[in-house]
C-alpha cells in the first residue's frame, strides 16, 4: 500500500494537517509503533528507527514522493501550525498559516477588517521563550505559528 493509499482509507487529511507526513519505520517486524507526537519524537532520535519525510504538496504531482509502505509503518501527519484572530475582524479565531504568510494574508483569512477595524491599530502578541511581548505590526509583517494577532478599533 502507498502513502496515498493510506491517508484515502483514513478518511484523508483535515484542513488543519501540515504539509508534511511523518512516516516511522521500525527495523524490525516485532518492533511496537510510535502511538503519539511524542513518540514519534522519541523514535527521531533512537538509531533503531528509521524516518522517512514526506511533502504531502507534492504528492499531486509527483508520484516518486508515493512511496511504498512496510508492514508496522506508523503515519503521523501533525497538526499544521496556526494564529489566533480577534479584535475588529469579520470572523475571529484560529487560521491554519503556511510560511511566509504576511498580516494581511491571514486577515483576509479572517474576513478583513469591519467597518470599525483600523489597518493603522494591528498588534501582534508573540511568546518568545515563554514570555509575552506585544509588539505593533503593519500589513506586510509575516507571522510567526502561535502569533495573536488583535486588530484594534479605529479612533475616527
Amino acid at each position: 500500500m502507498s502513502i496515498i493509499e493510506a491517508l484515502a482509507r483514513a478518511g484523508s487529511t483535515t484542513e488543519r494537517a501540515g504539509t508534511e507526513a511523518v512516516i516511522v519505520r521500525a527495523p524490525s517486524v516485532g518492533a511496537a509503533a510510535p502511538a503519539d507526537a511524542a513518540a514519534v519524537a522519541r523514535a527521531q532520535d533512537s538509531k533503531d528507527t528509521n524516518i522517512v519525510r514526506v511533502n504531502l504538496q507534492n504528492l499531486q504531482g509527483v508520484l516518486s514522493q508515493n512511496i511504498d509502505l512496510r508492514a508496522g509503518d506508523t503515519i503521523f501527519v501533525p497538526r499544521a501550525e496556526s494564529v489566533f484572530v480577534s479584535g475588529q475582524v469579520r470572523s475571529a479565531g484560529e487560521y491554519v498559516i503556511r510560511k511566509g504568510m504576511t498580516v494581511r494574508q491571514v486577515l483576509t483569512l479572517a474576513g478583513g477588517l469591519t467597518e470599525r477595524g483600523s489597518a493603522r491599530r494591528i498588534q501582534i502578541i508573540r511568546s518568545v521563550d515563554g514570555v509575552d511581548s506585544t509588539v505593533p505590526a503593519t500589513l506586510q509583517d509575516a507571522v510567526r505559528a502561535g502569533d495573536t494577532i488583535v486588530v484594534r478599533e479605529s479612533l475616527f
